[in-house]
């Protein structure tokens, strides 16, 4: 191993030092392969022919190259159903968990807003108490989404964790900060305006295109 070289000093290193980087290279790469290998082994298989994978044994390569098995899954309607499902869980959980995760930290962060403490306490209290599989069973058959995708977002649109990290951050923007930052503006602000960092863009852009975002009242509701 070469000696480091940090702002033109040269740092030597000891036989030990060079010795524990060896052994560290050698380790890791090996913990790497056998890591890898099983995803690489069915990869392999999924490329091989019925009867090679029937044999079974260890697949380094494909072993009788057919495509048969992609073709069988891609004719299937239900693996393009899942497709749809999980971008659209995706996209869809991803923005409203983070519209409604804003809306509901940020009434919280304020030390004035009335049963501030209460409902912290009880967003905590979710966090380590859950009801179960059945309450949640019979939380989404009330909400009729049975056998609806909007059953996979709903639910948990709101996490517990992510309110008490964004109330955390929001804690950490000065009161008068916010507060200059609305009455400094000739029209209405929306709430990412006077909450959120403003971006270098931002502040050039003019401000008369404005977005309103719902208010936090249902966001807290809603849990």
């Amino acid at each position: 191993m070469k000696n480091s070289t940090i702002a033109g000093t040269t740092i030597k290193r000891s036989q030990g030092e060079k010795v524990f980087t060896v052994f560290n290279y050698i380790f890791f790469t090996v913990l790497s392969i056998i890591m890898l290998y099983p995803f690489w082994h069915v990869i392999m298989m999924s490329f091989s022919s019925v009867e090679a994978t029937a044999k079974g044994g260890v697949f380094l390569w494909p072993q009788g190259f057919n495509l048969d098995t992609y073709s069988k899954v891609f004719k299937d309607p239900s693996i393009w159903s899942g497709y749809f499902t999980t971008i659209m869980v995706t996209i869809a959980g991803t923005g409203l968990g983070t519209l409604f995760t804003a809306t509901t930290a940020y009434p919280l962060s304020k030390k004035d807003f009335p049963l501030g403490k209460t409902m912290n306490l009880l967003i905590l209290f979710t966090m380590l108490f859950s009801g179960g599989m059945i309450p949640g069973y019979l939380l989404i058959k009330n909400m009729y989404l049975i056998d609806n995708r909007w059953s996979l977002v709903l639910p948990g649109l709101i996490s517990a964790y992510n309110v008490i990290i964004m109330r955390s951050f929001f804690s950490t923007i000065p009161a008068l900060a916010s507060f200059s930052r609305a009455i400094s503006s000739p029209v209405r602000t929306s709430f990412p305006q006077t909450s959120l960092p403003p971006s270098p863009s931002s502040t050039k852009r003019n401000s008369s295109c404005s977005l309103i975002s719902p208010c936090s009242i249902p966001a807290i509701s809603a849990m």
